[in-house]
C-alpha cells in the first residue's frame, strides 16, 4: 500500500514539474495577471466554495467517520492532476488552465494548512497532522518540482524540454491511473461493506457539485468555465491521502477516498464529452492536434 502512495507522490511531482516547464516564459502567469477578477473568482471557487461543499456533505450525510474525513481531505487537495490536457479536450483555454494550476500550487503551502486547521476547528474534529507538516509536504511535492521545472526550462533548449513536456505528463497520468486501479482492487472488499450507498451518493454530489461551482463561477465564457469546473472537481490523490492517513492513521480511509476519486474520473469524463459535443473543437484544440 505504501508503494502505491509513493507512486501518487511521484506522479504529482512529475506533473507539477511539467507545468513549470511550460511556464518558462511566464505567458500563463501573465494571463492570470491580466484577468485579476477571473483569478480571484477562481481561487474563491477552489479554496473556499469547494472545501465548504465537502464539509457540508460530510456533516449532512450519514457516513462513517473515515468516509467523512475522506470527503473533506479530497476537497482540500487543490492540486489537480494533468488538468490542462483534459481542459483543452473540453474546449478550455490552455493558458488559463496551466496558469491556474501554477497560482494554486504557489498558494498551496499556505492555503491548504490554513484550511485544514480552520475546517478541523469548525467540524470540532481536529486533524492529527500539523499545518506546518502539511506545508512541508506541499513544498516537497509541489513547489520544489515547480521551481525545478521553471529552471530547467530556462537552462535547456526547447528541443530537449519539448519531448518532456509532451510525454512526461502522460506518463504521470498513467502512473496515477495504474496506482488508482491497484488501490481500488485492494480496497474493493471494504468499499462494499457498511454505508456504501451513502459514500457513493457523497462522491457523486461532490464531483457534480464541484463541476457546477466552477462552471457557474467562471461566468458565460465557456473556455473559462470548463477550466474552472474541472479544476474545482478534480483533486490529486497524493495530498488527499497524506491529510487523511496522518489525521486518522488507524482508519481505513483509502476505500472511501478511492470511491470518490473513481467517480471523479467517470463524471469528469462525461463532462468533457458533453462540452466537446456542445461546440466542437476550438482553435487551441486544432493547434494541439496538428502539433507533431
Amino acid at each position: 500500500m505504501d508503494k502505491l502512495f509513493l507512486v501518487f507522490n511521484i506522479s504529482l511531482a512529475v506533473t507539477v514539474f511539467c507545468y513549470g516547464l511550460t511556464a518558462q516564459h511566464f505567458n500563463d502567469i501573465r494571463y492570470m495577471w491580466q484577468h485579476p477578477r477571473l483569478t480571484l473568482l477562481s481561487l474563491v471557487a477552489m479554496y473556499i466554495l469547494t472545501p465548504v461543499l465537502g464539509l457540508v456533505l460530510a456533516e449532512t450525510i450519514d457516513m462513517p467517520i473515515p468516509a467523512k474525513v475522506a470527503i473533506v481531505a479530497i476537497s482540500l487537495s487543490m492540486i489537480p492532476p494533468l488538468l490542462p490536457q483534459k481542459e483543452l479536450q473540453a474546449g478550455g483555454r490552455g493558458s488559463y488552465g496551466i496558469g491556474l494550476v501554477i497560482v494554486t500550487a504557489l498558494l498551496a503551502p499556505i492555503g491548504i494548512p490554513a484550511l485544514v486547521a480552520f475546517l478541523g476547528k469548525l467540524m470540532n474534529r481536529p486533524y492529527g497532522v500539523s499545518p506546518i507538516h502539511i506545508g512541508v509536504i506541499v513544498l516537497e511535492l509541489v513547489i520544489a518540482p515547480l521551481v525545478a521545472g521553471v529552471l530547467v526550462g530556462w537552462l535547456l533548449p526547447l528541443r530537449i524540454t519539448g519531448p518532456v513536456q509532451k510525454y512526461a505528463p502522460k506518463a504521470a497520468s498513467t502512473l496515477t491511473l495504474i496506482a488508482l486501479v491497484l488501490l481500488l482492487i485492494a480496497v474493493a472488499p471494504v468499499i462494499w461493506k457498511g454505508a456504501t450507498g451513502w459514500i457513493l451518493l457523497a462522491g457523486v454530489l461532490f464531483n457534480v457539485g464541484g463541476l457546477a461551482i466552477g462552471h457557474l463561477i467562471a461566468g458565460p465564457n465557456r473556455v473559462h468555465a470548463v477550466v474552472l469546473a474541472l479544476s474545482c472537481a478534480s483533486r490529486h490523490p497524493a495530498i488527499a491521502f497524506t491529510i487523511a492517513r496522518e489525521s486518522y492513521p488507524g482508519k481505513n480511509i483509502a476505500a472511501a477516498a478511492i470511491t470518490v476519486l473513481v467517480l471523479n474520473g467517470i463524471i469528469c469524463g462525461w463532462y468533457v464529452k458533453w462540452q466537446r459535443k456542445r461546440t466542437g473543437p476550438t482553435a487551441e484544440q486544432v493547434a494541439a492536434s496538428s502539433t507533431p
